[in-house]
């Protein structure tokens, strides 16, 4: 009975040492992409590309009739060049009118590395989209995917090792 209980612990053991090793390392690939994010405004087009997303992502999850952004301030002229086209392309698809304004005095800070806070004109609903939150995001959604896929290959690899 002692050799079991003794195994048992060691094989805890070492399943707690795997898991913590697993979580290292995609805490480490997050930490990574979090690096990288800066990199994405390098790249003008696409940058201006993920923008007018972001922007008509939030004027869709909104649907209010005057809304607030606030971007960088290095980012408020792509901004408030996006706005016209965006509001032309949402009233065309929700048959909504909408008031956009793009905050001038008040900007993202400087631990944002891009993308913007889009909020009702009240300011009850907010919407954050800087890269780092949609990377959380990605995140939050990919992570039990990931962990599901290593317990199909733990499980496959010990059905075909017997």
């Amino acid at each position: 009975m002692f050799f079991y209980s003794q195994s048992s612990n060691l094989l805890n053991q070492a399943r707690l040492k795997v898991l913590r090793a697993r979580d290292d390392h995609i805490q480490s690939i997050l930490e990574e992409a979090r690096r990288r994010l800066g990199g994405i405004t390098q790249d003008h087009n696409r940058y201006k590309d993920l923008m007018r997303a972001v922007i008509l992502e939030g004027l869709y999850n909104l649907l209010e009739p005057v809304v607030l952004i606030k971007a960088r301030k290095q980012d408020l002229p792509m901004v408030q060049s996006l706005v016209g086209e965006c509001l032309n392309s949402y009233k065309q698809q929700s048959g909504r009118d909408c008031k956009v304004v793009v905050d001038e005095s008040d900007f993202l800070g400087g631990d944002t590395s891009g993308g913007i806070i889009i909020q009702s004109g009240n300011g009850k609903i907010r919407m954050r989209s800087t890269l780092e939150t949609r990377l959380e995001n990605v995140a939050r959604e990919v992570l039990p995917s990931f962990q599901g896929l290593l317990v199909i290959v733990k499980t496959f690899f010990y059905s075909t090792k017997k």
